[in-house]
C-alpha cells in the first residue's frame, strides 16, 4: 500500500486541467496543421496526457469535472488525428 498523495501548493491545482484543455485545442486544429509538424502535435498531446495524471496523482490535483475534461479531451485528440489520416486517405 502506497502514501496518500501529498497536496501541493495552490497553483498546481489548475494545471492538470490546463493540460487537458490544451490537448482539446490541439484536436481542434490538429487537421489543420502541416503534415510535418502532426508528429510533434501527438508527441505534445501524449506527453501532456501523461503529465496531467501524474501531477493530479502526486498532488491530489483532481476533480469530478477533471475527469471528464482529460476523458474528452482524450477522446477529441484521438479522433482529431485518426479523423485527418483517413479524410486524406493515409489509413
Amino acid at each position: 500500500m502506497g502514501t496518500p498523495p501529498t497536496p501541493g501548493p495552490g497553483w498546481i491545482q489548475p494545471v492538470p486541467n490546463l493540460l487537458s484543455g490544451m490537448r482539446l485545442a490541439l484536436a481542434g486544429v490538429f487537421p489543420f496543421l502541416h503534415a510535418a509538424a502532426r508528429p510533434w502535435t501527438l508527441l505534445v498531446g501524449g506527453l501532456s496526457d501523461l503529465l496531467d495524471g501524474w501531477i493530479a496523482r502526486r498532488f491530489h490535483a483532481t476533480s469530478w469535472i477533471g475527469g471528464l475534461l482529460d476523458a474528452v479531451a482524450d477522446k477529441a485528440f484521438v479522433l482529431s488525428a485518426l479523423g485527418t489520416r483517413v479524410a486524406e486517405g493515409d489509413l
